[in-house]
């Protein structure tokens, strides 16, 4: 039966290189890191890539046996030549979320119903913002009257969006967390018609002004996107 050409056409190291006494007579065997190509007589390995028109053996070139006719190139063609440098790296991927930290010193904190405190400021002309997340952090001081609620809108819309956070309690004090509220997600949709949130500033806001002898800062922690609208 005659052999399969993986048979008696091999490649690897020269560890890996069997004896030639285990192969059939005619084997050929192309070392890979020495670049050469052997041919098994049936007892030893002989060099089969020796210098061009040498008794009849073969050099070898970019992978290719030279001496061959074209048709048997073919045969040999899958020997590979040397290894080519590496290519540059890469470049990093970048992330289309946004983190932000507001820091809301007291004054401005108390009166955040009045007057909202922007966050991120208007994107652009038919670019709107898009909170995914958001999370305030309450520095309690001093106790206050009142237990306001805590949301985001859009400047100049009266609808807040994504989840609305109440203090809870008025007369704990020391650093905690806002507790978190959902809120309705129809008020998350903006009608274009009357309430167009395209190049609007993100807002922070109270539904009511703190009151009482109270003092508290805060810290407002926001993920945001920005899409491109019609």
């Amino acid at each position: 039966m005659a052999s399969r050409l993986e048979d008696v056409i091999l490649r690897g190291t020269r560890a890996s290189q069997p004896a030639a006494t285990l192969v059939s007579p005619g084997t050929l065997y192309f070392v890979t890191l020495e670049n050469v190509l052997e041919r098994s007589n049936g007892t030893i390995w002989e060099s089969y890539s020796g210098a061009s028109g040498g008794g009849g053996g073969f050099s070898l070139s970019n992978g290719l046996l030279i001496g061959l006719e074209p048709e048997e190139q073919d045969v040999f063609s899958y020997i590979p030549g040397p290894t080519g440098p590496q290519g540059p790296a890469g470049s990093a991927g970048s992330s289309s979320v946004t983190k932000v930290t507001v820091d809301v010193a007291e004054a401005p904190l108390e009166g955040a119903s009045t007057t909202p405190i922007t966050l991120v400021a208007a994107p652009g002309v038919n670019k709107v913002i898009v909170p995914v997340a958001w999370w305030p952090e309450l520095d309690l001081v001093t106790v206050y009257s009142n237990n306001p609620t805590w949301a985001l809108r859009y400047n100049g819309i009266a609808v807040d969006l994504l989840a609305q956070y109440s203090m809870t309690t008025n007369s704990v004090t020391g650093t905690k967390l806002m507790s978190g509220v959902s809120n309705n997600p129809t008020n998350t949709l903006m009608v274009y018609a009357t309430n167009d949130p395209r190049n609007k500033a993100l807002m922070f806001r109270l539904n009511a002004d703190l009151t009482g002898a109270g003092v508290a800062t805060a810290k407002i922690h926001l993920m945001y996107g920005v899409i491109d609208t019609f």
